[in-house]
């Protein structure tokens, strides 16, 4: 996730862009939070490492540990840091 923008500050008149678009990216993260279905329904799209997803098939939630940087393939692994 990227930094907060500190060099523009808050205001009561207006939101700076930079802080818009910081703010959409902690919501756009915060709600993957409560994400299920069946293994073959895992996203396949704004993944990023530590991305949870309780995979209703398998019983148990996963997490994204690692992702490709050419082909974008993602990694998902159990509690125990096992490849599911």
């Amino acid at each position: 996730m990227s930094k907060p923008p500190v060099r523009e500050s808050l205001n009561s008149d207006q939101i700076p862009r930079a802080w818009v678009s910081h703010f959409t990216e902690i919501s756009n993260k915060a709600n993957t939070i409560g994400e299920n279905g069946a293994t073959s329904n895992r996203p396949t799209s704004d993944n990023f490492i530590g991305r949870p997803f309780f995979d209703t098939a398998l019983g148990i939630p996963v997490w994204i540990s690692n992702i490709d940087a050419t082909t974008k393939a993602v990694t998902w692994v159990n509690a125990s840091g096992a490849s599911v």
